[in-house]
């Protein structure tokens, strides 16, 4: 039973985990050209193509996709965009990034949501105890726990049944 129990409690955190975790936005190139750059203690503000304002710091993943294929980073510094479209910076982990925002066909921004994922973990809790109450009363009430009800559970077709 403790194991039924220690199981459901981990796929109902594992599930939870993955619900609501992270804001996701999709950008227009020109919304990062106009980015005048930004150090890793800065926190900026870009436009999503549906309006909403996107916080853009080190904790934000920008997603480029294009003819290139898919490249993501989250942003140390970002630089700024030349005249030729080309946004430059530095990644969290050091790399030296050059994107070429013409050869861009989409953007997307995403940022960890602490209190969805907190409140997913808490929703979890509830679900896996609601889990751990309905083995405990399962098992307490099962045929197997009760021997003296064994030939009632299977219709009296048990050995010394009627």
């Amino acid at each position: 039973m403790a194991f039924i129990a220690a199981r459901s409690l981990a796929i109902a955190l594992g599930v939870s985990s993955l619900l609501g975790c992270s804001e996701t936005w999709h950008l227009s190139p020109s919304a990062l050209r106009s980015v005048p750059g930004y150090e890793a203690s800065q926190t900026i503000q870009v436009t999503s193509k549906d309006g909403r304002e996107v916080p853009l710091d080190r904790e934000t993943t920008l997603t480029f996709r294009g003819g290139f294929g898919e490249r993501s980073y989250q942003f140390r510094t970002i630089d700024g965009v030349d005249p030729d479209g080309k946004l430059t910076g530095m990644s969290t982990s050091g790399e030296d990034v050059t994107v070429d925002l013409d050869s861009v066909r989409t953007i997307e921004a995403s940022r960890p949501d602490n209190g969805a994922t907190a409140g997913a973990i808490v929703v979890g809790c509830v679900v896996a105890g609601l889990i751990l109450t309905a083995v405990v009363v399962s098992v307490e009430s099962s045929p197997i726990s009760h021997m003296g009800s064994f030939n009632t559970a299977l219709g009296g077709f048990g050995a010394g049944g009627p």
